[in-house]
Parts: structure tokens; C-alpha cells; sequence
């Protein structure tokens, strides 16, 4: 991570609403890829925080909800680990690396759209692209994507955006956007970032 000092205060207000993210100790993936240099990792915290998407995608399995929520929390979040590991395992599963997640934050896409045996039809992982701060993919959400968001995602391949790093670098991303684009030509700013949380 870098020296705090470093930090633009975008990049100070990003690290503190997404420290969860980050939070140790972090899990590391079985499925990383090193030539593409993705290695994901893992919060507990952050897989709690985002347990609304695992429930999502344990009532298309057909799973006990009320048997998942009687569960303790580090069960729980074992649980979305399992998941999110899973769609990672797939061979069919497309690792998309310079996507940027509504138009303002890089991130990678794991994306499976229910081809050969996965019972998931469009699932989803997305994990954090900041090498200026962490060496690992910290994980953010998963969830079971609308057709109408994959067709947006799959028209947006060759966008290009600007974007400003959390320690005031300034690139150009020319690839896939998931979400909604808030400013698509502009950098990002603070009040851009609050709406990603």
C-alpha cells in the first residue's frame, strides 16, 4: 500500500468508504492468474457486507435461506467465499481485466453467463484494479447480473475513459463498462466515489 501521504483526497475519502475491502486478514483465492496478473483476495468483512448478493444467489440454487441466516457470521461469509470461489473455478468463466465499474473505478469482472454445467446464468464477481495501493484484487461484490446489463456490458467493450488513480495518476481504460456511466468523459471525483458504496 502506498504512504498515505501520497494519497489525493479522492484517494483518501476512496480508502476510508472501502476499507472493508482491504480489511485483513485477507483470504487468497486458489484460482489466481499470474500472467494476467490477477490475484484475488478476500475480506471476511467485506464478504459480510455484501451477503444480500449471496442470499440472491442461494435462493436461485434453491438453498434453506432461514437455515443460512441462523448461521454464525464467519459461516456465513464462508459461504459467499465458497460461491464466489466456484465461479472463479469454472472453465467457462471469462476473467474480463480493464473493466471499469460505472464508468469511474477499475475493476476486474469474472463473468459467467451459464454456459456448460454452471447453474448461474450471468454471475457475476467483481474485485478492485488499484495496483497503486494493493498488490492483490480485493473483492467487492457478487451477484446474478440482468440480460439487459451483460448486453450494456457486452455494446461498452471499446469505451474509453479517463480516470484519475488514487494518488493523482491520470489513464485512459479503453475497454468494458459495468453499470451505469455517471461521467464518462471526465476523471472521477469525490462525489463520484460515494455513490460506489
Amino acid at each position: 500500500m502506498v504512504n498515505p501521504s501520497q494519497l489525493t483526497s479522492k484517494g483518501r475519502y476512496v480508502i476510508d468508504k472501502t476499507k472493508d475491502r482491504r480489511a485483513a486478514p485477507l483470504l487468497q483465492s486458489k484460482y489466481e492468474d499470474r500472467d494476467k496478473e490477477f490475484l484475488p483476495a478476500y475480506s471476511p468483512k467485506q464478504l459480510t457486507n455484501k451477503e444480500n448478493h449471496t442470499l440472491e444467489v442461494l435462493e436461485e440454487l434453491n438453498k434453506n435461506i432461514t437455515k443460512y441466516n441462523e448461521l454464525p457470521e464467519n459461516e456465513r461469509s464462508q459461504i459467499g467465499f465458497t460461491i464466489v470461489e466456484g465461479l472463479l473455478a469454472q472453465p467457462d468463466t471469462e476473467l474480463h481485466m480493464n473493466v471499469m465499474g460505472q464508468g469511474r473505478e477499475p475493476i476486474v469482472v469474472a463473468l459467467n453467463r451459464g454456459r456448460g454445467d454452471y447453474p448461474l446464468p450471468n454471475h457475476i464477481a467483481t474485485f478492485e484494479r488499484r495496483p497503486e495501493i494493493c498488490q492483490y484484487n480485493s473483492y467487492i461484490s457478487n451477484y446474478l447480473a440482468k440480460p439487459g446489463q451483460i448486453e450494456k456490458f457486452d455494446a461498452s467493450n471499446s469505451s474509453s475513459i479517463t480516470y484519475e488513480d488514487l494518488v493523482g495518476n491520470s489513464h485512459t481504460n479503453i475497454g468494458p463498462v459495468f453499470g451505469e456511466i455517471a461521467s464518462p468523459t471526465s476523471a472521477p471525483t469525490v462525489t463520484d466515489g460515494s455513490s460506489e458504496l
